[in-house]
């Protein structure tokens, strides 16, 4: 290779990969991101025919203080002066959304999953609270 001054001997490799790390989805429901920044190299510092980046695109995780939301309860009855009876004050259970429903600290409404196998119930879901996107329960 001619340097300016100079030929010099130079291997050029027929591939190199170059591994990128990883972003994160959008959305669980649909993986799919643009490519990370890819580093600038200088070519003739190691000369190849091929590049071949890779990356791995990751299903964004639940938030550690996101809060479960539940189930809209029915409203206890009055009687005829307003008034709750005793038995109508005591709370009712919460019931879950299955898959669950959470509020992430910023106030975003998401469905958690914790496999693939839910991901019809959480599409359904999703639809039904108006919830923005599904993510991961856990830690990658």
């Amino acid at each position: 290779m001619w340097n300016g001054k100079e030929l010099r001997e130079v291997d050029v490799r027929l591939k190199r990969g170059i591994d990128l790390g990883s972003v994160n989805a959008v959305s669980a429901e649909l993986l799919e991101a643009g490519p990370p920044d890819v580093p600038k190299s200088d070519p003739l510092q190691e000369p190849v025919h091929e590049v071949h980046y890779h990356w791995v695109i990751k299903a964004p995780c639940l938030h550690a203080k996101a809060q479960e939301q539940y189930r809209p309860q029915p409203g206890p009855e009055s009687d005829k002066a307003g008034k709750q009876s005793k038995k109508d004050r005591q709370p009712s259970a919460k019931v879950s959304y299955s898959p669950p429903v959470y509020r992430q600290p910023q106030g975003e409404l998401v469905v958690v999953i914790t496999d693939a196998s839910q991901m019809a119930a959480a599409r359904k879901v999703q639809v039904e609270v108006r919830a923005s996107r599904i993510v991961v329960k856990g830690e990658h």
